[in-house]
């Protein structure tokens, strides 16, 4: 299926892509996506100096491949690569009393990558179902009517996992200017992290990639160990709960469902001293990647 699309917003300037995503790729039950973007050509101001630059990237990923000799353990790997004209990020100031227009605009790099590894524990829908695999019309899981909403763990599929992730963010205004606003990185030209993230996760729904009842939880530990180019070491451990909840169809729709989301997390290693910004082992949240790795 190929899928044009067209959007705007305040880091890319309006723009527009195209992307194929393809269901039964290698395996029947595997998802996969692909997509390129171009933005047109956005006024930027660069060390003090105007300029113009263009949004521009691509996204591939693939979900659920079953490593070859199991029949549980399954591989996911997504990444991007992408220049924004105007990308904001939020920093210098963490504390609850921030600024909403203390922030670090500039053109650079936007980068990251996810490789997953989830073994399904032969437990609930997990035993007979471990690749999630539904038979669909419409878009719509059939024959699904008793699923969803059960006991944990005794019904739903559950899974543990480790996944390797690196990030890239360059910052092409680092230099503050000599007068006006400074929203420069003060010298910063870039935040690269990687490391392992740990995790288990419970989905107990009627079909987790388009849910009508149910819900689905996952406990994530996630440790950069300043390995490599990593600018710092942090750790971060966070909980999502989503709740669905079936409501009553209209003669225009096919389903109605009230979409519930409880996201909570604390990073051990945060250095509350408000001096510090690289050397606080502070996670780098913010961009593009966490709301990816949030929503998958």
């Amino acid at each position: 299926m190929f899928v044009p699309y067209v959007f705007s917003t305040d880091s890319t300037g309006f723009a527009g892509g195209v992307g194929v995503i393809k269901k039964g790729f290698l395996q029947p039950h595997v998802t996969a996506i692909a997509t390129l973007f171009y933005g047109a050509e956005q006024d930027i101001v660069t060390n003090g100096e105007d300029d113009t630059a263009n949004f521009s990237g691509g996204f591939a990923a693939i979900f659920d491949y079953v490593i070859p000799g199991t029949d549980r353990l399954l591989f996911s790997a997504l990444g991007m690569k992408a220049y924004f004209p105007k990308a904001r990020y939020y920093i210098f100031d963490h504390s609850n009393n921030s600024d909403e227009n203390d922030y670090v605009e500039t053109s650079g790099d936007s980068d990251f990558a996810f490789i997953n590894l989830r073994y399904v524990l032969p437990m609930g829908d997990g035993l007979d179902n471990p690749e999630g695999h539904y038979t669909l019309r419409n878009g719509f899981a059939v024959d699904r009517e008793g699923y969803g909403g059960g006991k944990p763990f005794v019904t739903g599929r559950t899974g543990i996992g480790i996944s390797g992730f690196y990030g890239h963010n360059s910052f092409e205004n680092y230099i503050a200017p000599t007068s006006g606003v400074d929203h420069s990185s003060g010298g910063l030209e870039k935040w690269d992290t990687n490391g392992l993230r740990f995790f288990v996760d419970h989905d107990n729904t009627d079909y987790d990639l388009n849910p009508s009842r149910g819900y689905q939880f996952k406990l994530q530990y996630s440790k950069d160990f300043g390995w490599g180019d990593s600018v710092q070491s942090w750790d971060f451990m966070e909980f999502k709960y989503n709740h669905y909840v079936d409501l009553p169809t209209f003669s225009f729709t096919q389903q109605n469902v009230l979409a519930m989301s409880f996201w909570t997390g604390n990073s051990f290693s945060w250095e509350r001293d408000d001096d510090l910004v690289i050397a606080a082992h502070r996670p780098r949240l913010g961009k593009v990647e966490d709301w990816v790795v949030c929503s998958a």
